[in-house]
């Protein structure tokens, strides 16, 4: 079943996987639907993958990237990736709450009409919940809002993120989300025009979460 506790368990391992790259001063700078794979067709199995953009930093609040020279997915960078201003761990925050955005949804939050349409929905924060699915709960709309903080010091942590009440282990908190079950074909849809969007980009061929609500 497509629910809030398979998305839960998704971001679990993504965070996971996060959390291990910022302790050794790296961030990504490009998570997106194309770069979290699912190695296993019969379980939740993620795997993060394009490190193209990835970058070592000396503290979390990171240094300048220039973003002529970089090329994320321009949909889920934070708005100070495509700003060129300082880029630290937090950037990686924005990315994980756009795409539990898309997961909620069947929709890119921030994808525009052309590059700088999308660019200009990012830096002004221009998107809306009601394009989510109408089960999900509000711990779930919540978590999204406070990872899209236009400023990177009012994001969550990755830490507070693990933390959250949406995210929690507790036995009630689970029997919520696998009651908020998502019976859509928007997610379906989604990945198609994704793939025709990133194609220009890069080949995708691999078992990308986009896929999973095809079980």
């Amino acid at each position: 079943k497509y629910n809030e506790e398979l998305i839960v368990k998704i971001l679990r391992q993504i965070f996971d996987a996060i959390h291990y790259l910022h302790f050794h001063g790296i961030i990504h700078l490009n998570i997106n639907p194309s770069s979290v794979v699912n190695e296993n067709r019969l379980a939740v199995h993620i795997k993060l993958t394009d490190f193209s953009c990835a970058q070592q930093i000396a503290t979390i609040e990171g240094h300048n990237i220039n973003k002529n020279i970089l090329q994320p997915n321009k949909e889920y960078s934070a708005p100070e990736v495509l700003n060129d201003e300082s880029c630290g761990v937090q950037a990686d925050v924005w990315s994980i709450g756009a795409l539990t955005a898309t997961l909620l949804s069947g929709f890119s939050p921030f994808a525009g009409e052309n590059i700088d349409e999308t660019i200009q929905n990012v830096s002004f924060v221009r998107w809306n919940t009601n394009e989510f699915y109408d089960d999900v709960t509000q711990e779930a709309v919540i978590f999204v809002q406070q990872c899209l903080k236009k400023s990177p010091r009012n994001r969550l942590t990755i830490p507070a993120c693990i933390d959250h009440k949406w995210l929690s282990l507790a036995s009630g908190a689970t029997n919520r989300r696998e009651s908020a079950i998502f019976l859509t074909e928007k997610l379906r849809r989604f990945a198609h025009d994704f793939r025709q969007r990133c194609r220009a980009q890069t080949e995708i061929q691999q078992d990308t979460i986009i896929e999973i609500s095809k079980r």
